[in-house]
C-alpha cells in the first residue's frame, strides 16, 4: 500500500477501520496489507498553529485470487437469510441441491419445509464452497379464515390516490389503520404471491399499522408481502409488540434480513419488475389476538398484509350493558363504524353510526 501526498506534513494512518489519531502510525514507506477487506484510513496531521489536519481519506483493499469464505445461512419463521463473510462478495443460492443457481437478493421465505444451498463469489476470486441448510416453515394453521388488506379493497376516495389512514376489508368488519398522526396509505403497484395478484399499500416512513379484526376473529399468523419504494433498506421493526426475535443463540431486530430496495448502481426498471414477481415475504406467528400492530423501519414500504385468523365464540353483552354503552356514546357524540368500533377520524363518503343513527359522512 502506497500513500502519496504533500511530504511537508506527516501522514497518520490506520488499518483497523478506525479514524487516525496523533498516536496512529506515521507513514514512511509502502507497506503490505495482509487481510482481504482491510480499510486503510489516512490523514495529514497539522501542527494546529500554521497548519490544520487534512481531509480524511480511505480505501478498501480487496485481494485478487483469494478463495471466498462460505456464506452463513440463518433462518427465522421460515425465512432463510444468507450473509457473505467477505467484503463485496456476491451470493448465489440454489433450491434444487445445486442444479441451478440464482443471484441472492433478499431473504428467501419457505411456505413448506425445504433446503437452501448458497455460495459466495467475487470478480477475480475463487468461489467458496457451497453450504446448505434445512429450512423449517412456519406451520400453516388448518380451519382458518384468510383476511387480506390491500388497496383495491378500499373505497373510491382512497383509490383515487389521495390516501387515507384507515382501510377496511370489503365486509367492513376488519380494518388496518395508521397509528402515526399525519401519515397515511396510498395505492402503490401490484405484486404476485402464490399465484395471486395483489395491489400494495404504500406506507409512510416509519408508519405504525394497527390491525383490528371482527369481534369473533383472532389472528394466528401474519404474512407481509412487500417491496421498497426507492433506494435504501427497510424492514419490519415491530410485530405484535415484539421488536426482537431469537435466531439460534442470538437476538435480532429489524436489521435481520432487511427488505432491501433498488440498487442505484443497477437498472432500477429491471429490479422493479423483479420485485413484482419476487416480492419480499416475511411470516410471523400471532398469539391469537384481535388487535395487534406492526411497524416498518426506514423508507417508504409498499405491502400487502395477509392474516390467518381463527373464529372464537363471543359472549353477547347484556341489555343493560348495551344501554349503558349507547347512553355514553350519545353523551360523547361518539362515531362508530358498522362493525361497532369507535372511529376517531371518519372518512368522507363512508357509512357510520352516530347518536343511534346511520349516516354517510360528509
Amino acid at each position: 500500500m502506497t500513500i502519496t501526498g504533500d511530504e511537508t506534513a506527516p501522514i497518520h494512518y490506520t488499518t483497523d477501520g478506525k479514524n487516525p489519531t496523533d498516536s496512529s502510525a506515521v507513514y514512511s514507506e509502502p507497506f503490505k496489507v495482509e487481510a482481504d477487506g482491510t480499510t486503510v484510513k489516512a490523514q495529514y496531521w497539522g501542527d494546529m498553529n500554521e497548519t490544520v489536519n487534512g481531509a480524511l481519506k480511505d480505501t478498501l483493499v480487496l485481494i485478487e485470487g483469494v478463495k471466498m469464505n462460505a456464506p452463513v445461512i440463518t433462518q427465522l419463521n421460515g425465512t432463510a437469510v444468507v450473509t457473505a463473510q467477505n467484503t463485496n462478495a456476491s451470493i448465489e443460492y440454489s433450491l434444487d441441491n445445486g442444479e441451478t443457481w440464482k443471484e441472492y437478493f433478499t431473504g428467501i421465505t419457505f411456505t413448506t419445509d425445504g433446503q437452501i444451498s448458497a455460495r459466495a463469489t467475487r470478480t477475480n476470486c475463487e468461489t467458496s464452497d457451497a453450504v446448505s441448510a434445512d429450512i423449517k416453515a412456519l406451520v400453516t394453521n388448518s380451519g382458518t379464515k384468510t383476511i387480506v388488506f390491500q388497496m383495491d379493497q378500499a373505497t373510491a376516495d382512497i383509490n383515487d390516490g389521495k390516501g387515507d389512514y384507515e382501510i377496511y376489508t370489503e365486509d367492513g368488519l376488519n380494518s388496518i389503520a395508521m397509528e402515526v398522526e399525519g401519515k397515511n396509505y396510498t395505492k402503490a403497484d401490484t405484486v404476485f404471491y402464490n399465484g395471486e395478484k395483489y395491489w400494495t399499500m404504500k406506507c409512510s416512513n416509519g408508519g405504525g399499522n394497527k390491525v383490528t379484526l371482527a369481534p369473533n376473529l383472532r389472528a394466528v399468523k401474519l404474512t407481509l408481502v412487500s417491496y421498497v419504494n426507492g433506494n435504501g433498506i427497510c424492514g419490519w421493526n415491530e410485530v405484535a409488540g415484539n421488536t426482537t426475535w431469537a435466531v439460534g443463540d442470538t437476538t435480532v431486530g429489524y436489521t435481520y434480513a432487511p427488505n432491501q430496495a433498488f440498487n442505484s448502481d443497477k437498472d432500477t426498471t429491471l429490479q422493479y419488475q423483479k420485485w413484482q414477481v419476487e416480492p419480499d415475504v416475511r411470516i410471523f406467528a400471532i398469539d391469537s389476538l384481535r388487535e395487534f400492530s406492526f411497524t416498518n423501519k426506514g423508507i417508504q414500504l409498499c405491502f400487502v398484509a395477509i392474516i390467518e385468523a381463527v373464529e372464537v365464540e363471543v359472549e353477547e353483552p347484556s341489555t343493560e350493558a348495551l344501554e349503558a354503552i349507547k347512553a355514553e356514546a350519545i353523551e360523547n357524540n361518539d362515531i362508530y363504524d358498522l362493525a361497532g368500533r369507535k372511529v376517531a377520524k371518519p372518512v368522507t363518503g363512508k357509512a357510520y353510526i352516530q347518536n343511534g343513527k346511520l349516516k354517510i359522512w360528509k
